[in-house]
């Protein structure tokens, strides 16, 4: 499945994040480990527009950036 293929860097092993992106991403998942209540749609819309402001600096998409 394509779960255990991003696991195991078969897919998304060229995608890099900002720190601030990757922090939020961990938290998230260990609040989710952690059974927290949590709004996960608004946590993933704001995770996603961490990583669009880091887009806008630069001339091309990171999906352009990294090849996929």
């Amino acid at each position: 499945s394509a779960v255990s293929q991003y696991l195991s860097g078969k897919r998304g092993y060229r995608i890099e994040f900002e720190d601030e992106a990757k922090t939020s991403i961990a938290l998230l998942a260990q609040d989710l480990i952690d059974k927290k209540e949590v709004n996960v749609m608004e946590r993933i819309c704001r995770i996603c527009r961490q990583i669009r402001e880091v887009e806008s600096e630069y001339d091309t998409p990171a999906s352009e950036r990294c090849g996929l």
